[in-house]
């Protein structure tokens, strides 16, 4: 059965990365660009896009961080965290795959990594939110809370309406010993997003 189930799977690929060829070059980047769209769909046009081997270097790093993305959603983060590598080799200043490796080295755990790429996401953009907001995460796994705090506290005063960014910073408080702000801060993520913490 579990042959049968990979047959379908390799079959369905294969499916998608076909159709994604026979696409023009417009629709494969309309579709390889479009955050909504069905994460499979948007790695076979980023693929279909990538192998046409016609693309400059900076749309070859676009379409790695687009499929970087997409893998993202699909938690297949191994795969993520080697297209923003290529993205980044490709362009080095390119601070949006740093911030998203970064994020993805947090979520798998390599938290000294991800604070390194954070570091150079917010060296090449000091007013990227995410990438302080996931800094002030990754610090507050390594127990970090001070550093925490001040990363978190960074994300909101230039994001004030971002519940992970208060939910991560009343969580390094009440690690911190501050009781009240901890919960001021929590009540305040979750007013922004009652799913937060839930």
């Amino acid at each position: 059965m579990r042959g049968k189930l990979f047959t379908v799977a390799v079959s369905f690929g294969l499916v998608l990365t076909a159709n994604a060829l026979a696409q023009s070059e417009a629709e494969n980047w309309k579709t390889c660009a479009n955050n909504s769209a069905d994460p499979d769909l948007k790695i076979a046009s980023c693929t279909a896009i990538v192998q046409s081997g016609q693309e400059t270097a900076e749309n070859a790093a676009v379409a790695y961080y687009d499929r970087g993305t997409a893998y993202d959603d699909k938690d297949q983060l191994d795969s993520a965290i080697a297209d923003y590598s290529e993205a980044i080799r490709i362009k080095p200043d390119y601070a949006n795959a740093y911030r998203n490796r970064g994020r993805a080295y947090g979520r798998t755990g390599h938290y000294d990594n991800a604070i390194a790429d954070l570091d150079r996401a917010i060296k090449l953009d000091p007013n990227d939110v995410g990438a302080y907001s996931n800094r002030g995460f990754a610090y507050y796994y390594k127990g970090l809370y001070d550093r925490a705090i001040r990363d978190e506290n960074q994300a909101i005063r230039l994001a004030p309406g971002d519940a992970i960014s208060y939910f991560v910073r009343g969580l390094a408080k009440q690690k911190s010993g501050d009781r009240a702000g901890s919960d001021a801060d929590i009540a305040r993520a979750q007013q922004l997003n009652p799913n937060l913490g839930r």
